[in-house]
């Protein structure tokens, strides 16, 4: 295989610390950044809706739990996950590639799911958000 080849991988990815900065898009933006690259990342998330004392929280949450998808030649992946940021291949034991790669369908495929839960907006109560006119509500 040409390792210059763009592919699309299936990576973990699990945070090296907690704060809402260490998403898998703010890695990828500063590893681009620091080596010239252009990865693509996509790593759908969902809002859930917790109460925590008598308050609705909502938080965003990874859909997929720790994978992401990584669009990017062989090599430059490899760069990616040799650095201490939290990602790392995910093995293909059964297939003709050492790691799992995605084809350009299944992705856009799966992104049409993915969307599915995106799209489901939390709700807000009145007063926690300042509506002006034009703006878009769903009732």
């Amino acid at each position: 295989m040409n390792n210059q080849e763009v592919s699309w991988f299936l990576l973990n990815y699990i945070a090296p610390t907690a704060p809402r900065c260490n998403s898998a898009e703010f890695a990828i933006d500063k590893f681009n950044a620091a080596t010239a690259s252009q990865l693509d990342v996509f790593a759908p998330t969902f809002i859930e809706v917790e109460q925590h004392g008598g308050e609705v929280k909502r938080i965003e949450r990874p859909l997929l739990f720790h994978y992401v998808f990584v669009r990017g030649s062989e090599e430059t992946v490899k760069n990616l996950c040799s650095r201490a940021n939290g990602f790392s291949f995910v093995l293909n034991h059964s297939g003709d590639y050492r790691y799992v790669k995605v084809t350009e369908v299944a992705l856009d495929t799966f992104r049409t799911i993915a969307r599915f839960y995106g799209n489901k907006i939390p709700c807000y109560a009145t007063d926690e958000v300042e509506l002006a006119e034009g703006d878009l509500v769903q009732v």
